[in-house]
């Protein structure tokens, strides 16, 4: 498996003036390519870099709302039943909740397709 970049810095470097040896040309535009060669890498390089930088923030950002879930549930996981009672929660829905997997019950039943149709039928 070759490297696209490679090849296509080796097909420019055959072409230029110095590897076909022709007479009339600039001796010296072989700087040009090189310089054309040096700017692609250069690109290639800073976009590996900056999709490196990108993983690398989105990793932290995930990271950072795991630890935030983790100290939801930590702090719902001490209230008490009556606290949780109070708010609508149970022990055993903490987790659902803290993953935004569980909805409210009046609010799953407010926005069911069935409750919209039974509403404009009465």
């Amino acid at each position: 498996m070759s490297n696209p970049l490679y090849e296509q810095v080796k097909l420019k470097v055959e072409a230029s003036p110095l590897a076909q040896a022709s007479s009339g040309r600039n001796p010296f535009a072989w700087r040009e390519e090189l310089y054309q060669a040096e700017r692609i890498r250069s690109l290639a390089v800073a976009r590996a870099f900056s999709n490196l930088f990108m993983n690398i923030c989105s990793a932290i950002a995930n990271l950072d709302g795991a630890v935030n879930r983790a100290r939801t549930a930590n702090s719902l996981s001490k209230l008490e039943e009556t606290r949780l009672a109070d708010i609508g929660l149970k022990r055993s829905d903490l987790p659902g909740y803290v993953a935004g997997i569980v909805q409210d019950a009046k609010k799953s039943i407010s926005e069911s397709p069935s409750r919209k149709y039974i509403k404009k039928a009465a």
